[in-house]
């Protein structure tokens, strides 16, 4: 009979155990049954409801200090730090992506060294090469990473004990090494950071799911107390159920756009980029919306529903301008801008609609033109 996972980090969890050929039993499974962020801000509001009565708790048991609180936030606050599936996938991604394009750059150079060693050991070079990683490399070029890395550390090897054959009488370019080698340590960085994030899908998953099991119970064990002291107030005992509180939170969940603004092309993260809405509706009240992306060009920009105009721009990068943009109460909508160098004019509207998975329009590419500074 299958097992009916409801929690969406757990589904995640098992489906990658079940691709790595390892049992389900290993799946940390959540306690709580909400989302994450929900789950976050029923505890600080628990936590919230906890200090307006702490006296009366500390009453009841020492435990209950003043500074408990403070902790339980703490606490809080780094199970929410703990990246999620879809943070580890993206950087998994971006580091395949640079491999991909050292790969064919780190063979070539191999290439070149092959012909420095030829030329340095013609009677031997079938064995000086495969010293230097040649059987490695015909894997490499196939793109079977593994062998890529191989043939990049032994390349690194041979190079440091034969330099002066290789030197000899102009052969190999004194600045040569370096520069092999310095592809060959970002091609083992990128392979490195991407089986990290890979290969802790599932702990790191688990990892989370702990962190977030650890805060439930701490407020929940606090709830329990509070549940007792407001026994005849159903107001107050209301304060410290999780279920009111899962409810409250989510009635007044922000909305909004969330994302990542990264460089057209090099699909690398941007830092400090702004973003600012503008309504629509000529009767909406003209709040001012903005915000800006941080260090790993994450950003959420909150706004009450409507449409909206929204204007994206950096330092040294072009403008983007998406004409329309629908906001639904508690929603919140993905919009992932890409922008171009300031100095490159391209269809930017066209790509920042097509992350939200919009039709372009004729009228929306002629706005996007407009749109680029």
């Amino acid at each position: 009979m299958k097992k009916e996972v409801k929690n969406i980090e757990a589904a995640e969890a098992i489906q990658e155990d079940a691709a790595e050929g390892t049992e389900f039993k290993s799946v940390t499974v959540p306690k709580y049954h909400c989302e994450t962020d929900v789950l976050y801000d029923v505890c600080n509001l628990a936590w919230d409801n906890y200090d307006l009565i702490q006296p009366l708790f500390f009453e009841k048991s020492t435990l209950f200090t003043a500074v408990l609180s403070t902790d339980a936030r703490a606490a809080v606050a780094s199970a929410r730090a703990f990246p999620d599936n879809t943070t580890r996938t993206l950087i998994a991604k971006n580091a395949y992506d640079e491999m991909v394009r050292i790969n064919p750059l780190l063979t070539t150079e191999w290439e070149v060294l092959a012909f420095y060693i030829r030329l340095a050991y013609p009677s031997t070079a079938d064995a000086e090469l495969a010293s230097a990683g040649y059987p490695q490399y015909k894997q490499a070029i196939k793109k079977q990473w593994g062998n890529t890395e191989s043939m990049a550390i032994k390349a690194k090897a041979y190079m440091t004990d034969h330099a002066a054959d290789l030197s000899g009488a102009g052969t190999m370019p004194a600045g040569f090494p370096a520069a092999f080698n310095a592809l060959g340590d970002e091609f083992i960085l990128q392979r490195k950071t991407r089986n990290n994030a890979l290969g802790t899908s599932v702990t790191g998953t688990a990892d989370k799911i702990a962190a977030n099991n650890e805060v439930y119970d701490q407020v929940i064990w606090m709830m329990d107390m509070g549940k007792i002291i407001n026994k005849f107030d159903k107001t107050e005992y209301n304060k410290f159920v999780f279920d009111r509180l899962k409810n409250i939170v989510r009635g007044r969940k922000p909305s909004g756009a969330k994302g990542m603004v990264k460089a057209d092309g090099a699909f690398m993260p941007i830092a400090n980029v702004t973003l600012s809405a503008r309504n629509l509706n000529p009767k909406a009240p003209q709040q001012s919306y903005s915000t800006m992306s941080d260090a790993n060009g994450d950003f959420f920009l909150e706004m009450a529903s409507g449409e909206y105009e929204i204007t994206v721009e950096a330092p040294n990068y072009g403008t983007v301008v998406v004409p329309k943009f629908r906001v639904r109460v508690g929603k919140k909508r993905r919009l992932n801008p890409l922008l171009a160098p300031a100095n490159v004019a391209s269809g930017l509207l066209a790509e920042a609609v097509q992350a939200m998975s919009a039709p372009v329009t004729k009228k929306q590419l002629q706005a996007a033109e407009n749109g680029v500074g």
